[in-house]
């Protein structure tokens, strides 16, 4: 007997959009990969880890853009964080 496999709504969300053929192939193999080296840099830096709690709602937003842009979505949190102390992102 399979086992049936139980998704939760962030998982769920992710195969609709693919089964929507919402995904799509990068055009630009060239570009796509200087961009993923960059992102490979900025990880390899020396982290310290940290506990933040937000809202459920703020981190699936959050893992669903990083979905969009290919990265883990920790590595999106550190970007913004990064850019912000960088005066790149101002909080109004």
């Amino acid at each position: 007997m399979a086992k049936k496999t139980i998704l939760d709504n962030y998982e769920k969300d992710i195969l609709e959009s693919y089964e929507n053929n919402e995904w799509n192939s990068s055009k630009n193999l060239t570009s796509r990969a200087e961009e993923l080296k960059k992102y490979v840099e900025f990880t390899q830096k020396a982290k310290i880890a940290i506990s933040l709690r937000v809202p459920e709602d703020d981190l699936y937003d959050i893992k669903k853009k990083s979905l969009e842009l290919g990265i883990p979505y920790q590595n999106l949190i550190q970007g913004l964080i990064h850019k912000f102390n960088a005066g790149e992102i101002r909080l109004v």
